[in-house]
């Protein structure tokens, strides 16, 4: 389980930078589309099934070298709903500039969760 939990890691961190790059790409050409959306859906999805990864291997006794890798997994998994549902109502391009800068934000708490690990 420990195995597949640092592996969905790694992906997380691949989709997470390709989620943000493309936000950035949008922030400074056209705007939120629909693909910026189903991408962060998707990125979310991704953290809550490691949260799922995690909840079960922290009740089978196996425990992160820091308790700080909790935060870190709760606040990975709401910057972006939060951040989407902050912009919901904003014009396509700062929608998009919103989700650019939550996701640099979610890449750094994926970082910061691999060093408390």
């Amino acid at each position: 389980m420990l195995a597949i939990h640092r592996s969905l890691a790694a992906v997380l961190v691949v989709v997470g930078a390709a989620f943000t790059i493309g936000a950035i790409v949008a922030a400074l050409r056209e705007g939120a589309r629909p693909w910026l959306e189903w991408g962060r859906r998707t990125v979310t999805a991704l953290v809550a099934l490691q949260g799922l990864f995690g909840l079960v291997l922290y009740g089978s006794g196996q425990r992160p070298q820091e308790s700080l890798h909790l935060l870190y997994g709760l606040a990975g998994l709401v910057v972006l709903p939060f951040a989407s549902y902050f912009a919901a109502e904003a014009p396509p391009r700062p929608r998009a500039v919103v989700l650019a800068i939550a996701g640099v934000l979610t890449l750094g708490i994926f970082f910061r969760s691999f060093a408390t690990g």
